[in-house]
């Protein structure tokens, strides 16, 4: 084998490594901007207000035993709590029907997308 066949067969090798890594890279991407319209799918809007009624919310919200947080994310009430069982509870809030609904966690696949897009 020549110095200039074994020139050209490291480059070509390594051609095809880096294609397959940036190949890897694109796809992973492109999952992983699907995952905002999945994630804004699974949780229902309200047409609340910018302005957040802290009346409304209290009405709305059973006994808890601690508040979190509480912040208006894309029209949704979205509050952390502790229940009375002390385990923490991430819930949205239609203030205009008094309804609470869980904001389902994050999906698996997309976490493990991104562990693998970022590895």
């Amino acid at each position: 084998m020549k110095a200039n066949d074994l020139w050209r067969y490291s480059h070509l090798s390594l051609a095809i490594l880096s294609s397959c890594f940036i190949l890897i890279l694109s796809l992973t991407g492109a999952i992983l901007a699907l995952e905002p319209f999945f994630a804004h799918a699974s949780v229902q809007q309200s047409n609340a207000d910018n302005d957040l009624n802290l009346e409304i919310f209290i009405k709305s919200s059973p006994e808890q035993a601690e508040l979190f947080d509480i912040r208006l994310e894309n029209n949704t009430i979205i509050a952390n709590w502790t229940n009375q069982n002390n385990l923490t509870e991430r819930v949205y809030i239609d203030p205009q029907w008094n309804r609470l609904g869980t904001v389902s966690p994050s999906n698996k696949f997309f976490k493990w997308v991104t562990n693998f897009h970022r590895s």
